[in-house]
């Protein structure tokens, strides 16, 4: 009866340390994943703000970053915690549970998270686009998300001189959301606030 208390008891020990280090390796995966994508996000602004010359430079960079971001190892790792997998049906990064697995590989804010990634990295392909069409933003329409990467950037360093620095951009970024300004540009913006 003892014996077999106390094997409950380390296996329950057992599967609490290994779900805390499979939310743990999610969290670092994740946090990767945002770092990359909040660059690519303000690289994407630069190149509005950047010579007519060096504009394909900075665009092609900030794909380059996006890319790495939403189909490197970490998302990849991600998807496989989660038991998810690409959906063949169309060609965006929207997923769907696999047959074999289950939503269990981390906690809600984790797959909050997750969600929030892929929108904002959605987001700033869409600003992508827009940057090679026809009606590109300027470089006073990008004002705000060029504010909002540099404030999400922050965020991933803590420290009494960082947060009110932080927050100032954070307020600044929101000034410069308006109607006026184009709607990849709005979307970034506030999704950058999210990540």
């Amino acid at each position: 009866m003892f014996r077999s208390g106390i094997m409950a008891l380390s296996i329950s020990v057992l599967l609490l340390a290994a779900c805390s280090h499979k939310e743990d390796k999610m969290q670092s995966q994740l946090d990767t994943i945002r770092v990359l994508v909040k660059q690519s996000a303000l690289m994407a602004a630069q190149a509005a703000c950047s010579a007519p010359e060096s504009r394909p430079d900075m665009i092609k960079a900030s794909v380059t970053m996006l890319r790495r971001g939403m189909g490197g190892p970490e998302m990849e790792m991600i998807h496989k915690m989660m038991g998810q997998m690409p959906d063949s049906n169309n060609k965006s990064t929207a997923m769907k549970p696999s047959m074999s697995g289950d939503m269990s590989g981390g906690n809600a804010a984790d797959m909050q998270m997750h969600v929030d990634i892929h929108d904002a990295g959605e987001d700033v392909f869409d600003l992508l686009d827009a940057l090679g069409g026809s009606k590109s933003p300027t470089c006073a329409d990008v004002q705000a998300v060029q504010l909002a990467a540099s404030a999400a950037l922050m965020r991933e360093w803590s420290g009494p001189y960082m947060q009110p620095v932080q927050k100032q951009l954070n307020k600044r970024s929101t000034d410069f959301i308006s109607p006026q300004r184009p709607d990849t540009v709005r979307q970034l913006a506030q999704a950058l606030g999210r990540i």
